[in-house]
């Protein structure tokens, strides 16, 4: 995960790391700086349990 609007890492680098982990998953959110926990807690929650349930 990371945020469109991270202005401390940016989205490129996640977004580089899935050519190294083809199996990766990436989701940039909208509106959403470098604290994704703090800015978007559900949104945040539901992707982890939709990606841990694909992956069980």
């Amino acid at each position: 995960m990371a945020g469109r609007d991270d202005a401390t890492a940016g989205h490129s680098g996640a977004r580089a790391l899935l050519e190294h982990y083809p199996n990766g998953t990436l989701s940039i959110l909208d509106d959403a700086g470098h604290a994704l926990l703090h800015e978007h807690p559900d949104r945040v929650a539901d992707l982890l349990v939709d990606w841990l349930s694909r992956t069980a």
